[in-house]
């Protein structure tokens, strides 16, 4: 395999990472179940801030399709449905920590 080949296939994995939960809502929702565990539609709402609830739907549909997170029902009175990370999903964790941190250095310079 050639250098340019291995950099080819390096930025194509970035950009399907990025594809995957690189918009500012997956990240969201990605970041509190890492933090909760398992979140119903409701509580994903309350905590990720002016996510409406059709584009809340899109997102955990997209990340639910992609293998990030699974929607499990609970056969309870009345019936609920709970998200939680997969496998994969929580192999994102490092990368949103890496960001967070980033994000707090980043604050840290801009206000000095």
């Amino acid at each position: 395999m050639t250098k340019q080949s291995l950099i080819n296939e390096n930025n194509m994995s970035v950009a399907l990472a990025a594809n995957i939960i690189g918009d500012t809502w997956s990240l969201q929702i990605i970041k509190e179940l890492i933090e909760n565990k398992k979140l119903r539609f409701s509580e994903i709402q309350d905590l990720v801030a002016n996510i409406c609830p059709r584009t809340l739907s899109q997102r955990l549909e997209k990340l639910k399709s992609q293998g990030i997170i699974s929607k499990n029902i609970v056969d309870a009175r009345p019936i609920y449905c709970e998200y939680t990370l997969t496998n994969l999903g929580e192999k994102t964790s490092p990368i949103i920590q890496a960001m967070a941190a980033f994000n707090h250095s980043l604050k840290k310079e801009i206000t000095r």
